[in-house]
């Protein structure tokens, strides 16, 4: 089997009217030397949470996967440079580097690129290959709307970078402050929402942020066209697809995740190349 992707989303990709959102999912496809992977959500929190008593409590959360919730726990008993220093440990040290699906990413040639990842595996890789002309900006950045205005290819770091790992959103706590204090950056990532399909690689359906904007800009602008959330096939049945079809104005793409993810990968290798000729006939009519 291989990945249908849908004409609309072909056409707006070509037409750069198209966000990338890049998930957790998209770094963890990035090895380093030692052959290891970026760890999970659920990996990931185990670290935060050493030294922190496994009450009842907190072995329901983890069953729960509210990893939100955890992380607020594991802050409440370290303050954040023990906090950080441990991210450190997860996305620094080991050194990742991107492999072939941040390279299809790359080659989509979106405008905007955003991710919620606090590692720099993507935009390392995105600015070396253009040769440094990327600008990258965090959630916290003043001058979002002039660089979203210009011409140049934009990165989103919407949760902040391990570069500051302080501002780095990780709790429920940290997406109420930010949503207060940074109202303006709010806004401008609803309004590309509304204004341009959005592809959700690597993205589950469980970020705050991301599930806020996808339900308000579906209820506000109720014929406004879908975006994508491209999910592996366990995710992708059922009423649960339904009711998120339904209830956030996306739909899914589902893939296997046989053979390290091989249809995944190589799906996204046959859509950069359906994008580029989109873009040749475009550039024969002139029709943009």
């Amino acid at each position: 089997m291989k990945i249908e992707w849908p004409e609309d989303l072909v056409r707006d990709i070509a037409r750069r009217r198209c966000i990338v959102v890049a998930g957790s999912g998209v770094s963890a496809h990035a090895v380093n030397g030692a052959g290891q992977h970026p760890k999970t959500w659920a990996a990931l929190t185990d670290d935060l949470l050493v030294g922190v008593p496994r009450t009842k409590f907190v072995n329901r959360l983890k069953r729960q996967f509210d990893y939100l919730t955890l992380c607020e726990i594991a802050e409440q008993h370290f303050d954040r440079h023990i906090i950080g220093n441990r991210l450190r440990a997860q996305f620094v040290a080991p050194a990742f580097k991107a492999t072939l699906i941040h390279e299809h990413l790359f080659d989509l040639d979106a405008r905007v690129v955003a991710t919620p990842n606090f590692d720099k595996i993507y935009e390392t890789f995105a600015c070396h290959k253009a040769d440094g002309t990327i600008s990258l900006k965090t959630y916290y950045d003043p001058d979002i709307a002039e660089c979203l205005r210009g011409d140049g290819r934009l990165i989103l770091k919407i949760h902040g970078t391990i570069d500051t790992p302080g501002e780095c959103i990780l709790t429920r706590s940290d997406y109420s402050k930010a949503r207060g204090k940074y109202r303006h950056f709010y806004d401008l990532l609803f309004s590309l929402f509304v204004t341009n399909c959005v592809l959700f690689v690597g993205c589950g359906f469980s970020d705050p942020d991301i599930r806020l904007l996808l339900e308000d800009s579906k209820f506000r602008f109720q014929s406004s066209s879908p975006h994508y959330f491209v999910v592996p096939q366990d995710e992708c049945s059922g009423e649960y697809k339904a009711v998120l079809e339904g209830a956030l104005n996306i739909r899914t793409i589902c893939f296997s995740k046989k053979n390290g993810y091989k249809e995944l990968v190589d799906g996204l290798g046959e859509l950069v190349t359906k994008v580029e000729a989109g873009r040749d006939k475009l550039r024969e009519s002139g029709n943009w």
